[in-house]
């Protein structure tokens, strides 16, 4: 007796999903978190976009893992990140990005940390 194919790739669809439920459930979190972004970056989340044009300002960017991200409607996001901090204890935090017609404006993420960075140099010295 033959196989329908339908019936073919509801068997491999159901194969797929118990093996990412596995995956989730005994991988540890930095691979799970690492799997995450790569699904929110291929579908293009403006969030992802976001947090990894600040991520690298972070003492350890490695660390760094997106929490939430909140549309703030007006052409604004936020993303609540948690990343390690110089002490090596865990921080959250929140970046702010500017959407230009509907993604993120990475020139004004660039301006902004400038800025930040001058604003810190100013203050040490």
């Amino acid at each position: 007796m033959r196989s329908s194919p339908l019936r073919i790739t509801a068997g491999l669809f159901a194969v797929a999903a118990l093996s990412a439920v596995l995956f989730v459930r005994s991988a540890p979190d930095h691979l799970v978190e690492a799997v995450k972004a790569t699904w929110r970056r291929t579908a293009g989340e403006n969030g992802q976009a976001c947090f990894d044009l600040w991520a690298s300002s972070l003492r350890d960017p490695r660390t760094a893992q997106l929490l939430s991200t909140r549309d703030w409607g007006d052409g604004m996001i936020m993303v609540e990140y948690r990343a390690r901090h110089e002490h090596k204890a865990y921080r959250t935090g929140y970046f702010d990005c500017l959407l230009i017609n509907g993604e993120v404006d990475k020139f004004a993420v660039v301006m902004q940390r400038s800025d930040e960075t001058l604003e810190d140099n100013r203050r040490t010295n």
